[in-house]
């Protein structure tokens, strides 16, 4: 799988326009610890993730359902916000609770404010999710720092995928 690939480019720049459309134009369903946002561009599930709070600002995940070429092998895009200043050399990964495989996601792109991972996520692994109640996400914070390692619900992950599969952006 390409994860620099044009279709997966383009979901993570949709993904980047939904998260940045102001509160106004959107429409926001919330599943347990996920929601998913309806914006112009069409919609995501996305769960925000804290150390002590949810809102703390530590880190987003979104997900969006791919359309077109290569859905059915790689039927959904993975992208993973933390602030600047993170160790770039080092991609992040998650792992399923009480499982030893890691699922790695590449650096795609900083601004001022933030960088993004990315990855595809397989048939398989969509159903990993759906059944899982929770994933830790790793990821080195900053060049010198030991890795952080966050967990991450799964309270809802399925009911806002299926909304996800529904969502018409027109």
């Amino acid at each position: 799988m390409v994860l620099n690939s044009p279709q997966n480019n383009v979901a993570v720049a949709l993904i980047l326009c939904l998260m940045a459309t102001p509160v106004t134009g959107e429409q926001i369903q919330s599943f347990s610890d996920w929601r998913v946002v309806q914006g112009d561009a069409g919609c995501v599930a996305t769960i925000d993730i804290g150390l002590r709070a949810p809102s703390s600002g530590l880190a987003t995940i979104a997900i969006l359902l791919r359309h077109g070429a290569g859905q059915k092998a790689v039927p959904a895009v993975m992208t993973l916000r933390v602030p600047v200043g993170v160790a770039l050399a080092e991609p992040p990964a998650y792992v399923h609770a009480g499982a030893s495989d890691a699922v790695g996601l590449a650096w795609q792109s900083c601004s001022k404010r933030s960088c993004m991972a990315s990855g595809g996520v397989s048939a398989a692994e969509m159903d990993r999710l759906k059944k899982g109640r929770r994933i830790f996400v790793a990821f080195r914070p900053l060049k010198d720092a030991r890795p952080l390692i966050v967990p991450v619900s799964l309270l809802g992950v399925t009911r806002a995928l299926e909304v996800l599969d529904d969502c018409d952006p027109s």
